[in-house]
């Protein structure tokens, strides 16, 4: 009868039955944004991959800007071999015989890589005045380069508020 005083060891079982629900309800909630965040963070591409995404992209521009076969696999021989910054070095040393159907710039000599590459380059380099000033005239001219926005060469000039601007701009916000 549910107008009868309960007794304290029926009130205490009745707190008690109250609390293990309340715990049990808390537990299953953290579990779930426990499985939730495993999830989010399975789907977020590792560092491999993003790095692996970068070097498809300069072989899809070496391809563009007219290199053979063997010059791209050439490229990703260095990336596999001897990294990255290799690549890069290598990739500096091509001229318009090796890419066809590049433009070369008279500001940055004889360089035959994608435009978008040589803001790239200038920034890994640590030359960040350089590597603004080339953005800003990759982007004036929309040779594509967002792309390469978020590419791990950029670092540098993350914290850059121009490169921010730079950045915001190519994303349309």
């Amino acid at each position: 009868d549910p107008t009868e005083p309960l007794s304290t060891r029926e009130r205490d079982l009745a707190h008690m039955r109250t609390a293990t629900r309340w715990v049990l309800t808390g537990t299953a909630v953290v579990a779930l944004l426990i499985g939730l965040i495993v999830w989010w963070q399975a789907r977020q591409p590792t560092d491999q991959e993003k790095w692996d995404a970068a070097a498809a992209e300069e072989r899809t521009q070496l391809r563009e800007l007219g290199a053979s076969d063997s010059l791209i696999a050439a490229f990703q021989s260095v990336v596999d071999n001897d990294g990255w910054h290799a690549a890069m070095s290598w990739l500096m040393t091509l001229t318009s015989a090796d890419l066809p159907a590049s433009k070369s710039s008279p500001e940055y000599g004889p360089l035959a890589l994608p435009q978008a590459i040589t803001p790239m380059i200038l920034a890994w380099q640590g030359d960040t005045e350089a590597a603004i000033r080339r953005l800003q005239e990759v982007a004036d001219h929309g040779y594509g380069w967002r792309y390469y926005i978020d590419h791990p060469f950029f670092e540098s000039l993350h914290d850059d508020p121009r490169y921010q601007e730079i950045k915001r701009r190519q994303r349309g916000g």
